[in-house]
């Protein structure tokens, strides 16, 4: 699918609709319907921020470096990309507060621009009293205060989470088994066709205050083949149902993520 950016008559749209002083009141949010809805703009530097698309604005920010969204972007090698992501403290309401940071005429980069033509490219530090101190890029249309994106630019992507495996994970889902004491969570996880390989099962035992985890290993067309058990935890405490699977759905599951490793290179002894 092509990349579909701002025109120049569409640059030209929005700074016009941005004059208007209502985008820059702080206690105001404006959710857009489209491409060239603004959806803020700063009362200090005049940085728009638009509603945008996947290609361009807000929604391509979220999509890609959102930490609560799990757009997967494959590479033509089937591998899967690992987006840079934000700090969790820093939701979109707040991208502007940092990207106001990075504004600066001595941050502008065109050494470092591969696209000079279309965007102009800033390069900064930022820290803020929840956010620790990171380099951020922030591109703006050329010539322009209308923010194309904006993202974490070292290459130690500080916020992420180490990548195991060339699978995406999806949400976990949960049920609530009160006659026999048993909460059951439920994480998939899928390939680049969308197919579900794996599934990782998680069985917390109030009776006997354990957690057990388990393994469920798909076949290539998703159907379930086995199911293997892997570790079993003592618990004393544990937050209530559904809240688990909050929390499991941002929780470090690296230990469990290389068993399936294995699994996949047939190294694991079931």
């Amino acid at each position: 699918m092509e990349e579909e950016l701002l025109s120049l008559e569409e640059i030209r749209i929005v700074e016009e609709e941005a004059r208007n002083p209502k985008y820059s009141q702080p206690n105001l949010l404006h959710l857009g319907k489209n491409k060239l809805s603004i959806f803020r703009v700063s009362s200090s530097t005049g940085l728009i921020l638009i509603n945008g698309n996947q290609w361009t604005g807000r929604e391509h920010i979220d999509l890609r470096h959102n930490p609560s969204i799990r757009k997967p972007y494959w590479k033509e090698t089937g591998k899967l990309d690992n987006q840079s992501k934000f700090h969790h403290a820093l939701p979109p309401i707040r991208y502007l507060v940092v990207a106001d940071l990075i504004y600066k005429p001595e941050n502008l980069r065109p050494e470092k621009n591969n696209r000079p033509e279309v965007f102009d490219l800033y390069i900064g530090t930022a820290e803020l009293h929840n956010l620790p101190k990171t380099e951020y890029k922030l591109v703006t249309y050329k010539d322009s205060k209308i923010i194309h994106s904006f993202y974490v630019s070292s290459n130690k992507k500080p916020f992420n989470k180490k990548k195991i495996l060339d699978l995406r994970q999806g949400w976990a889902s949960s049920t609530y088994d009160p006659m026999n004491g048993l909460d059951t969570y439920e994480i998939p996880y899928f390939d680049q066709g969308n197919t579900e390989r794996f599934k990782i099962i998680l069985k917390t035992d109030h009776f006997s205050a354990t957690d057990n985890w388990f393994v469920q290993v798909n076949l290539e067309d998703g159907t379930p083949f086995l199911t293997t058990g892997v570790r079993s935890d003592q618990i004393s405490s544990t937050l209530e149902f559904p809240f688990r699977s909050i929390q499991l759905n941002f929780s470090n599951l690296t230990w469990i993520e290389k068993l399936i490793k294995q699994m996949q290179e047939e190294k694991y002894e079931y």
